[in-house]
């Protein structure tokens, strides 16, 4: 630290307060002696003259001035135990001997744009010893549980290059710079690390991007902390979870031309609105006009259908008329190839009534109670792999047991959740949506009762209830 002067500081007290103004300079914070657990006695550095300040549980633990990294609520999340781990055809980084990260920057750059996922699963072990493939790539996503207080190291030791992000935010992920660890370039298996600041007990995203250009790649993931007492180790069982969420659509962020921003950790889950429109108010939604207004998912075959073809779908609906509310497909296009009606809004004896199904040889459906139109509704569908239940506003008002034959099970390569459109395999009329939607999700499991209800009041205020 000599270059800014603090480690010529003869006292560690000046010490202290001079690193804490250097961090709420950079942060736009205010911070005190006070709120460190430990501070130094004035014009002293004897250990007998150490003042505790009683607030290990305070607003800064260890050390303000390394590498502090937010923390993410994780209570309105679905976690599963482990990581998702995805699979693409093709080598992220730079092939051309620059070794740069600027050069894996302008590679990975093209890479974002155009990769072919082949694979996705959730595992128990992020490391791969020997088994990255040829032109191959890896990502994975998870939330890291830390496991004590203060400064953590982490490292990747990767042939060829390797990233990792322990970050608050997953936009931060498509800039290599920004990684914690950056394990840059052609190389033959070597170590990267850097560090951060956790707090014991709080979550943390972590994404990592590995790749190999030739020859049997390796990537091998490991941590340690001196100050929570916690030695090397690769070992991450306990600590990490992931998002069971793969698409949330929420009106709230603005459209880039058609696409709809994915709001949840995933890269290359962008949508594709046809027609419809966003519409800001209170709340934000998305508007359909019942003529052909839609909005597609991406590409799911490879994240969908977990254990038994499980999954769940879940929105916020205001319906002006009855139509599908969200149908499942092999292909870009409405009432096309394989196709069918799995939430949708029926007239029954002139009142609009939710309908839930999945396909077995025929669309095997149930329905709750009457609603109303012009009216706010948080509307969802689980299927756990012999039951499909469906919900309003958080409660449970369908059940059917079916098998289901999901597009993994057929000769399809795709999977496509449409919102919206009209699809002539229906439970009803299946005319297309008429009135508006709001916060669309997608999720690779089915969800329990509890989680359901909690989906309903992450946002229900937004929706006046």
């Amino acid at each position: 630290m000599a270059s800014n002067g603090i480690s010529t500081l003869t006292y560690k007290r000046d010490r202290q307060i001079a690193k804490l103004d250097a961090a709420a300079t950079k942060r736009g914070e205010t911070y005190t002696l006070t709120q460190l657990p430990t501070s130094y006695g004035v014009n002293s550095n004897a250990a007998a003259d150490i003042i505790n300040h009683g607030n290990v549980g305070g607003l800064i633990q260890g050390r303000p001035w390394s590498n502090e990294v937010a923390s993410v609520d994780t209570s309105s999340i679905g976690l599963s135990t482990g990581a998702y781990e995805r699979t693409f055809s093709s080598y992220f980084g730079d092939t051309g001997g620059t070794n740069t990260v600027a050069a894996d920057q302008t590679a990975y750059d093209t890479w974002l744009s155009g990769a072919t996922q082949t694979n996705g699963d959730d595992v128990t072990s992020i490391s791969r010893s020997g088994t990255v493939g040829t032109t191959t790539t890896y990502t994975i996503n998870a939330y890291f549980l830390a496991p004590g207080d203060g400064e953590f190291t982490f490292y990747i030791n990767s042939d060829d290059a390797s990233y990792l992000w322990i970050s608050e935010d997953a936009e931060d992920v498509t800039d290599l710079s920004s990684a914690t660890v950056q394990n840059n370039g052609l190389h033959a298996a070597r170590e990267r690390s850097g560090t951060v600041n956790l707090v014991s007990g709080r979550y943390y995203k972590l994404f990592a991007i590995f790749g190999n250009n030739t020859g049997p790649g390796t990537a091998v993931f490991s941590y340690e902390s001196t100050d929570a007492g916690i030695s090397k180790t690769t070992n991450f069982s306990g600590q990490l979870f992931y998002d069971q969420k793969f698409v949330e659509f929420d009106p709230s962020i603005a459209l880039s031309g058609s696409t709809v921003i994915n709001q949840s950790d995933y890269l290359f889950n962008n949508g594709t609105m046809v027609n419809a429109t966003r519409v800001s108010g209170s709340p934000d939604y998305f508007n359909f006009d019942g003529t052909g207004d839609y909005i597609r998912s991406p590409e799911l075959y490879q994240d969908l259908g977990g254990p038994n073809d499980s999954f769940s779908l879940s929105a916020w609906i205001y319906p002006t008329a009855e139509g599908v509310v969200a149908s499942t497909t092999d292909t870009t296009t409405p009432s096309t190839a394989y196709h069918f009606s799995t939430m949708e809004i029926i007239e029954v004896s002139g009142n609009p009534t939710p309908y839930f199904g999945v396909w077995n040889g025929g669309i095997q459906s149930d329905s709750g109670s009457a609603i109303s139109y012009n009216t706010w509704y948080h509307m969802s569908i689980t299927y756990n792999g012999s039951v499909m239940k469906g919900y309003i506003n958080g409660s449970e008002v369908a059940s059917v047991t079916s098998a289901y034959d999901s597009p993994l099970d057929s000769t399809s390569t795709n999977w496509y959740i449409l919102w919206g459109a009209d699809d002539s395999t229906n439970m009803g009329d299946g005319t297309a949506f008429n009135g508006r939607m709001g916060h669309l999700k997608i999720f690779n499991d089915a969800l329990s009762p509890t989680e359901v209800a909690a989906q309903y009041n992450i946002n229900k205020a937004d929706y006046g209830y």
